[in-house]
Order: C-alpha cells, then sequence, then structure tokens
C-alpha cells in the first residue's frame, strides 16, 4: 500500500513538472515562431493572414486539413512578384486563434470572406485549394461567383467521398476524431511537448514508446497527414513541430474531420443552386485513389472551361512540385488578363 502511494506521488510530480516544463517551453516558442503575417480581427478571434505582392486578380491559398501558410511559402513568395496573394491560417490552426465549432466548410468560408473585406483586399480572385481546401473553394466560388476569376485545385477532396457517408465512411472519421481528440488530450498534460523534446534529443524510441503507450496506439502514425515537412527549411519545420504540440491544432481538426459529410453537402447543394463559371485547373497525382480521380475526371468533365492534369507529385504539390503549381495559376492570370478588365 505504501509502495503504491509512493508510486502514484511521484507520477503526480512528474505529471506536474512536465506541465511545469510545458507552460516555461511554450513561452519561449511564441517568442521564436512570431508569426510571418498579420492578425486580423474576424467574428471575435484572430486570423492570421500573409499579403504580399501587388495587383489583380488576388491569389488567395486555402490549405489541406492541418495547413498552415506555411504550406505556400515557396510558391507565394514567387507568384506575388506578379499580383498580390494572400496565405492564411483558419481557425484554430498555425497562428491563429481557435475558432466556433462546428468548423464546417460553410463557417470557413463566411470567415475568409470576412477576411478578405477586412483587409480591403478586391475581387476579382484566383483561388487555389489543396485537398480539404479544394471544398473550401468551391463553396466560395459557388457563394460568390461573381467575385472568382479562376480555381486551381491541387489533388482536391472531393464531396462524393463523404456524402453521403457510408458505414465505413463513418468508422474511418469516427477513428479520426478520436485521435485527434486524445492528441489534444496529450497536450492539454505536457505529453506532447516532453515526446517532441524526446525526438530532439536523439531518444527516438523512447519518444515513439511514450507516444504508443499514451494515446494507446492511436497516434503513433497519426501524424504522417501532415505531409512531406521535410521539404520546408529548418526554421519553418521547427515552427510546425510547435504547431503539433498545442492541443487547438487537434481540437479544430477533429472538428474539421467530424463535419466533413456536412462539408460536402454544403458544396453540393451550393453548387446545384448557384455553379460558378470560372475557369478551372485541377491537378491530380499518380498516387491519387481511383475514386478520387474518378470524381475529378467527372468535375471537370461537367464544369464549363476545365482541365484535370497529373502531376509526377504525392498528394503534397505545392511542396513536392511547386513550379506546377505556379505554372497553373499563371496560366489563369494570364487567362484573366487577356480577358481584360469586367470580365469576371
Amino acid at each position: 500500500m505504501i509502495i503504491a502511494v509512493q508510486v502514484l506521488l511521484a507520477s503526480g510530480l512528474f505529471a506536474l513538472a512536465v506541465m511545469a516544463a510545458s507552460i516555461c517551453a511554450a513561452a519561449i516558442e511564441r517568442r521564436r515562431f512570431s508569426p510571418p503575417g498579420q492578425r486580423v480581427r474576424i467574428n471575435g478571434h484572430s486570423l492570421h493572414a500573409r499579403v504580399i505582392g501587388r495587383g489583380s486578380p488576388v491569389v488567395i491559398f486555402e490549405s489541406g486539413l492541418p495547413g498552415t501558410v506555411l504550406s505556400w511559402s515557396a510558391v507565394q513568395q514567387r507568384l506575388a512578384e506578379r499580383t498580390a496573394t494572400l496565405s492564411y491560417d483558419r481557425a484554430g490552426l498555425g497562428w491563429s486563434d481557435p475558432g466556433p465549432e462546428p468548423r464546417t466548410a460553410g463557417r470557413i468560408v463566411e470567415e475568409l470572406h470576412r477576411l478578405l473585406q477586412a483587409l480591403q483586399l478586391p475581387p476579382p480572385y484566383v483561388l487555389v485549394g489543396h485537398s480539404y481546401g479544394g471544398l473550401i473553394v468551391r463553396l466560395y466560388a459557388a457563394r460568390y461567383p461573381a467575385d472568382v476569376a479562376g480555381l486551381v485545385l491541387l489533388d482536391p477532396t472531393m464531396p462524393e467521398e463523404w456524402y453521403p457517408p457510408s458505414e465505413q465512411t463513418q468508422r474511418l472519421l469516427a477513428a479520426g476524431v478520436r485521435v485527434c481528440r486524445r492528441g489534444a488530450l496529450l497536450c492539454r498534460l505536457g505529453l506532447a511537448r516532453w515526446i517532441a523534446w524526446l525526438f530532439k534529443m536523439g531518444a527516438a524510441r523512447a519518444a515513439q514508446k511514450t507516444l504508443t503507450v499514451a494515446s494507446r496506439g492511436f497516434l503513433a502514425d497519426a501524424l504522417r497527414v501532415v505531409g512531406p515537412v521535410f521539404l520546408l527549411p529548418p526554421e519553418q519545420r521547427a515552427a510546425i513541430h510547435w504547431f503539433w504540440q498545442q492541443a487547438r491544432f487537434y481540437r479544430t481538426l477533429a472538428s474539421q474531420i467530424e463535419t466533413l459529410p456536412q462539408s460536402a453537402s454544403q458544396v453540393l447543394e451550393a453548387e446545384q443552386e448557384q455553379s460558378s463559371h470560372a475557369p478551372l485547373l485541377v491537378l491530380t497525382t499518380p498516387t491519387t485513389p481511383a475514386s478520387r480521380r474518378w470524381a475529378q475526371q467527372r468535375l471537370t468533365d461537367r464544369w464549363p472551361e476545365a482541365r484535370l492534369r497529373e502531376v509526377p507529385a504525392g498528394h503534397w504539390i505545392q511542396l513536392e512540385k511547386p513550379e506546377a503549381v505556379l505554372e497553373a495559376i499563371t496560366h489563369l492570370l494570364d487567362a484573366s488578363a487577356a480577358a481584360g478588365p469586367g470580365s469576371v
């Protein structure tokens, strides 16, 4: 009995020490990882936005499920030499505050619309969406068709994948939400920062074992969804690792995943009511699942002016083949310039 109490006290003291160290480290990292853009107040919370370049149309980047402004660094910097560009962190991700839930596509579109108004970035817009971001930009184009000069979708998530949800899809979504909520719990306990420190000190085996035990196996491979971060510069990789240690990151992912069927339904319903006639370019990859590739082909077949092109890359095209993304966006900018003012 005495030994059990001693073990319990030791465990409690260790947990408190980890939490205290986590709080101190968080304060240091907030100073180290300063946002590259500005924070804009939207509906009671702040969104982080990076605006660079001048000109029209404005190119707007919408990230994948866990993505941030850092996902677009290489593409945005080069494109800003020609026109105005905006990348931003959705609420709860990157340097943005958590936003109201549920985090549906509809809510995100309205927050983006308000952000553009607050930044005084007038249309027309060329919308660039990666993966989950493809749902967002399609819904934006359907709700505000007069504002959109074109769309570029990078291996986009298709609404048919998630709505109506099959039993298998529901189980997959439930597992994803469970993983993210366990991640949030680890962050609140300070264990995520402890695990990251173990990795940094070269104790990868101890870190992996701690992660597996703490999450009951659910989080051992979960962070693979964040993409090939090794392609980013070291300082940006460090910032992303910092994001992964924050509970709001996992809570936001959980809400986005849980509401995927609702978001997909919003896109389908909006496009039935008001389809966009802006030019569309879809970049797909050799690794795209057959069912998604089929849906992407159907989208371009029924879109008034659309093309589907395969890029030799994995899912994160903007990180692996940024020149292909630049070429696609430049094509739409050239077409918009040739059409002249008032064409949108």
